[in-house]
């Protein structure tokens, strides 16, 4: 995995080696914790190591990776969300009104990862099958 060239130092060591003695304040420990989330943040693209660093991390720091969580839905509550065309009793918003909230939903659905297939039993067997060399 390439760690962004942006990630300052203290943060490489910590991914790198677990190591968190260069973090001096809260606000610099819980923006790493963001950067390095599952959702929306680098955590998959980091080798089995790194993530294992970076979990020994949160498991050894719960009240800032707590806070972390907390600010993370914070500001995903913050864009206002309609049901259709439900807003209470106000009329339908507009399309600009909508942009925050449709930029929010396509940066959601940006950060999942891909689905897996779904194979039915008789592909999985088809599947085996070809493998070990056996039907058509």
């Amino acid at each position: 995995m390439t760690i962004p060239s942006t990630f300052a130092a203290h943060w490489i060591r910590a991914i790198d080696r677990g190591d968190a003695s260069g973090f001096t304040n809260q606000a610099d420990f819980i923006a790493f914790f963001r950067v390095t989330s599952m959702i929306g943040g680098c955590f998959d693209e980091l080798s089995d190591v790194q993530k294992r660093h970076v979990m020994n991390l949160r498991d050894s720091y719960p009240a800032v990776n707590e806070a972390a969580r907390r600010q993370a839905i914070k500001e995903r509550e913050s864009v206002p969300r309609y049901i259709g065309a439900y807003a209470g009793n106000k009329p339908a918003p507009t399309i600009e009104q909508l942009a925050p909230e449709l930029a929010a939903i396509e940066a959601e659905i940006a950060s999942m990862p891909a689905a897996k297939p779904n194979y039915g039993w008789d592909e999985i067997v088809a599947k085996v099958n070809r493998r070990n060399g056996f039907g058509a």
